[in-house]
């Protein structure tokens, strides 16, 4: 019987980017706050990323023998270098002497579907939220997503 010939495989690597390409899934506009402190003193931070953020509400039902009762979980996905800002760790973020261009987020921040208002006064802060304001998410997670080299890639958060 004559031998069969193999076929050659030629297999061509694949250049992957650093990272995913998140111009389609990712064309929100959300505004973050931060609260931090200076001294004693509080201070309140926004941050607007432009058409740059993923922001998704999904209500969930549960019911139990007292009634049924509902909530909104969000997903907030923000790329490092969106809408030109840098993402820092909140330490390094509270030490900054200027905030322009970078951003952070961490457990009790608040993010806004859209460009959201000025909050300069705790009073505002305190009445800024879900229950109160629509489109508004008090941060409860904080996920930050690396490369293999350790860079960060983009920052997930559930509220």
């Amino acid at each position: 019987m004559p031998r069969k010939e193999k076929a050659m495989v030629i297999i061509k690597p694949r250049q992957l980017p650093d990272h995913p390409d998140y111009k389609t899934a990712c064309q929100h506009t959300v505004t973050v706050y931060n609260v931090y402190k200076i001294g004693t003193a509080t201070h309140y931070h926004k941050t607007i990323i432009n058409n740059a953020a993923f922001m998704d509400f999904k209500r969930q039902w549960q019911e139990a023998t007292t009634g049924t009762t509902a909530n909104n979980p969000a997903l907030i996905v923000i790329p490092q270098g969106a809408d030109g800002k840098t993402f820092v760790d909140s330490i390094a973020f509270d030490d900054l002497e200027s905030r322009d261009g970078y951003f952070t987020l961490r457990d009790n921040d608040k993010v806004y579907y859209g460009v959201g208002p000025d909050i300069t006064t705790s009073t505002e802060w305190s009445n800024f939220i879900p229950t109160k304001v629509h489109g508004v998410v008090t941060v409860k997670s904080v996920d930050i997503k690396k490369n293999l080299a350790g860079d960060v890639v983009h920052i997930e958060a559930g509220g």
